[in-house]
């Protein structure tokens, strides 16, 4: 199976979506009142008819991720979830898209959906010059160092000098926003205040994408007064952003509110005569347990739950009918387990070859996810990233039978490799469930043991997670990087030798090549099938076991206005949807909460 069909997620939609019958202490009378006396306009997204936004309210949600360490992205990627509403970048998605055209829905964001943000235009002269021209009004929050002073092209400079390393008095770039350190800069300046130019020294494919707005570490735009008082900008009491909302509060473990920047220069996108953003506060509250959380949609504490499994979703289902829902896939695999093939026994191709045939990926996806996953395996890159993923029914047939559940011919690969007796071996997983599902390695665990090898699983949080695959410091196994949604050349470029992202920490020459080759190509076609033969080459090596992309669901209150499901307003910005929304008071108060 590749996809449910499409009956099967009509039978599903048909059975999640909500019902009008609302299931609380008020009154069905009380209400329908409410709902009728509901000033309705048509969202220009979808066509629909909506309640009209409104002000005022807090919008508490179970964060999305989780907590991060510090706000400052220089430092790591976690960082962004938390900084998303206080931070801006120079383009973001334009929420007015028709979702006809793009749903919103996916990690992936095509360049033609995304619009100038604190940029107002940008222009590419030739290939290797981008010019971005500001927009002028913009200002910083008014909060001391930086007091309410107008954004200028010189902020922008400082920033990428600071994450490249290329001036302003930085000379080490960030280790971890590689996908713009890495980039080839001749030179970033500001020609005037509202003019920054970059250029290139060589052809880069994705650098405009990268600097515009898609980078989840460098295209934040950082207060340089903070960072030139602190040092860094990691404590959350310094930050200073240009975004719709300040950073109020961030007590460690339990929550981070924000509060509505009232000098906000930006209007909605759908309804452009009302000045964003909506709510007074936003609060995220960090609630480890899956049965706390459901326990809070279900009490009207929190408006949204994303990222459901199929059980929970059915569950809420069938105990609360008034809530609103929708689902699709993840963004990626969250069953992928990369393998140290640095070291025994997973050095050796044969040994990862048995691991990935011990898996019956058909059998776990009708079990655990009802056959609505995604199962025909895929490299690196996934499918909604158009032209450069290879459909499983075109890959060679030498490298397609090792995608074969066969626990027999596992068991001799691992004996032809010297383990007739198997192995013990650890898969370290992150648990709060944004890159993998637990669940699904309980059930993998269970295949490799019929194989001969026994796997202890380690569950650790996310932010030493990232650490131990950026230092490469974890043993046997870990979570994968399969089927992801996102650039093509940078997907592949973050598996060669030594990368900080490179998972499994392959070291391959033919793979260095193929990728050094993509980044030279001298044209998009050249470096599109460079991409596709290096997503073909890795996914003969097997660096990590494919497992599917499992179905998600997210389930909001009724009295969440604005929101339709939507994932992401471009890299890293899932927080930033948030700053969309509204909430219906009188429908909340006439359901009881």
């Amino acid at each position: 199976m590749k996809k449910a069909s499409t009956t099967v997620w009509i039978a599903l939609a048909f059975a999640l979506v909500a019902t009008a019958a609302f299931a609380s202490p008020a009154s069905e009378g009380e209400a329908a009142a409410a709902t009728a006396e509901r000033e309705m306009v048509r969202d220009p997204s979808t066509g629909e008819m909506i309640s009209a936004p409104q002000y005022g309210g807090q919008l508490i949600v179970a964060a999305l991720r989780d907590e991060p360490p510090h706000a400052d992205t220089w430092w790591g990627v976690t960082s962004m979830w938390a900084i998303s509403p206080v931070l801006e970048k120079l383009g973001m998605v334009d929420w007015a898209v028709d979702r006809d055209e793009w749903d919103l829905k996916s990690g992936f964001t095509p360049l033609d959906v995304v619009q100038p943000h604190l940029a107002e235009s940008y222009e590419t002269p030739d290939p290797l010059t981008f010019i971005f021209h500001l927009r002028p009004g913009v200002r910083w929050h008014d909060k001391a160092p930086m007091n309410g002073r107008e954004l200028v092209a010189e902020d922008i400079v400082f920033n990428y000098h600071r994450m490249t390393g290329l001036g302003s008095g930085f000379s080490e770039k960030s280790p971890y926003a590689t996908n713009v350190s890495e980039l080839p800069f001749e030179s970033i300046t500001a020609p005037d205040k509202y003019t920054v130019v970059f250029k290139l020294n060589q052809l880069s494919f994705d650098a405009l994408d990268f600097i515009y707005f898609e980078s989840h570490e460098a295209a934040w735009i950082y207060p340089p007064e903070v960072i030139k008082e602190h040092g860094n900008a990691q404590d959350w009491r310094n930050l200073v952003g240009t975004g719709p909302y300040e950073l109020a509060d961030w007590v460690d473990g339990s929550s981070i509110t924000y509060t509505r920047n009232p000098n906000y220069w930006k209007f909605d996108e759908k309804f452009p005569d009302n000045r964003l953003p909506y709510t007074d506060e936003i609060t995220q509250i960090y609630m480890p347990d899956a049965s706390t959380k459901l326990a809070a949609l279900r009490s009207g504490q929190i408006a949204l739950l994303r990222d459901l499994s199929l059980d929970q979703a059915e569950t809420l289902e069938r105990t609360n009918p008034e809530l609103v829902t929708t689902s699709g896939l993840h963004f990626r695999s969250k069953g992928s387990f990369a393998m140290d093939v640095r070291n025994p026994p997973f050095d050796d191709i044969r040994v990862r070859r048995a691991m990935q045939m011990a898996i019956d990926v058909e059998a776990i996806n009708e079990t655990l996810y009802g056959g609505l996953g995604w199962t025909s395996p895929l490299g690196l890159i996934g499918e909604v990233v158009l032209g450069f993923y290879t459909p499983f029914e075109e890959w060679p047939e030498e490298v397609k039978q090792y995608y074969q559940y066969d626990p027999e011919r596992a068991k001799q690969l691992l004996a032809d490799a010297g383990y007739p007796d198997g192995f013990k071996t650890t898969l370290e997983y992150p648990g709060d469930g944004s890159l993998s599902d637990v669940e699904y390695a309980q059930i993998a665990k269970d295949y490799f043991a019929q194989i001969g090898v026994d796997v202890e699983i380690k569950i650790i949080d996310v932010p030493t997670f990232v650490t131990r695959i950026n230092e490469h410091t974890y043993e046997g196994m870990t979570a994968g990087q399969r089927g992801t949604n996102y650039y093509g050349l940078n997907r592949v470029g973050e598996v060669v030798s030594n990368h900080v992202w490179n998972f499994s920490g392959l070291q391959d020459a033919k793979m260095d090549a193929l990728v050094e080759e993509a980044t030279n190509a001298s044209s998009y076609e050249e470096m599109r099938r460079l991409v596709l033969e290096a997503d073909q080459y890795y996914v003969s090596l097997i660096a990590d076991v494919w497992g599917p992309q499992p179905p998600v669901f997210h389930f909001w209150q009724p009295w969440l206005g604005g929101y339709s499901g939507e994932y992401t307003l471009g890299g890293g910005m899932i927080t930033t949807v948030l700053t969309r929304l509204w909430i219906e008071q009188e429908l909340k108060e006439s359901m009881g909460h």
